[in-house]
């Protein structure tokens, strides 16, 4: 099995360098770097022979496919990393670096209060200076976020085909633990069940409704998996629901012509962070602090 290393290597001191890493530069087939230059003085130190070709962010993507393609016969190849610089750029391309999203939202917490930590210790018109560098920074940050959830006509496997767009969500880290994510490989239906009809779909960033005419009572189960904040209207009236063992909305619709809606409306738990903020702002300025 191929293999690839990422080594760090020395920022002023050639000496300052593990065994470790010596052993894999020299067991490699090739070394890749940002300035091969830079790297063949480190390698004539040591006395290693093996091949060095240069590949950096701007590297096009002949290079890349080149990289693979030594992979996939089993080479083994290590990055050097000049100067122990960050490399997500240029790994990026060829592997997909996947945050889980159970640790994104501890780290935006910790960020959070640890920018408030630093407003709180700066004094004077700095304080204004990086307050203003910090908002900048998370406006930069959130961009994609903006009109993110927007409805397209493609389907959902046109986005699973796509393999150099992939996010966060890879790995189906954003559906419930009881949701079966298989069924995202299959054609998606916004509504299962027999007897019946559907009509009139629309579809919003918190809403999906349709018209159905029921010839006679059914169980159904609608494309929408199970979210905390869903709620769903049978003919204008709140009704339960259940969950049905892949994870989607499911209820017994008796016959006739119906409307269903379901709506995601705020839990009481996002409620209480959007007052606590509001209160959070509010109590500040009545502390008059100063900027």
């Amino acid at each position: 099995m191929p293999s690839f290393y990422i080594v760090a290597t020395p920022i002023g001191n050639l000496e300052d360098i593990t065994l470790r890493a010596l052993r894999i530069l020299g067991e490699v087939d090739l070394i890749l770097c940002e300035d091969t230059r830079v790297t063949r003085k480190l390698l004539d130190r040591y006395q290693i022979k093996t091949a060095v070709e240069s590949f950096h962010s701007h590297s096009k993507k002949p290079k890349v496919e080149k990289i693979l393609s030594l992979l996939e016969a089993g080479k083994n190849l290590a990055y050097v990393v000049e100067f122990s610089k960050f490399v997500w750029d240029t790994i990026i391309k060829l592997v997909v670096v996947d945050y889980p999203f159970r640790l994104l939202l501890p780290a935006t917490f910790i960020a959070s209060v640890c920018a408030g930590i630093i407003l709180v210790n700066i004094r004077g018109n700095l304080r204004i200076l990086v307050f203003i560098f910090f908002t900048l920074v998370a406006i930069y940050t959130n961009r994609n976020h903006i009109n993110a959830n927007q409805y397209t006509n493609l389907s959902i496997s046109s986005y699973l085909d796509l393999e150099t767009e992939k996010t966060t969500n890879t790995f189906h880290e954003y559906l419930p633990l009881r949701t079966n994510p298989k069924l995202l490989d299959k054609p998606w239906n916004e509504i299962l069940g027999n007897n019946l009809s559907a009509s009139n779909l629309r579809q919003t960033t918190n809403l999906l409704y349709f018209d159905l005419e029921v010839f006679k009572e059914t169980t159904v189960s609608i494309g929408q998996f199970y979210f905390p904040g869903q709620t769903l209207y049978l003919d204008n009236k709140i009704t339960n629901f259940d969950v049905d063992k892949e994870g989607r909305i499911t209820l017994v619709i008796p016959t006739g012509n119906h409307s269903l809606a379901i709506k995601y409306q705020e839990t009481p738990l996002i409620r209480f962070s959007k007052y606590l903020t509001l209160a959070s702002i509010v109590w500040l300025f009545m502390k008059k602090v100063r900027f």
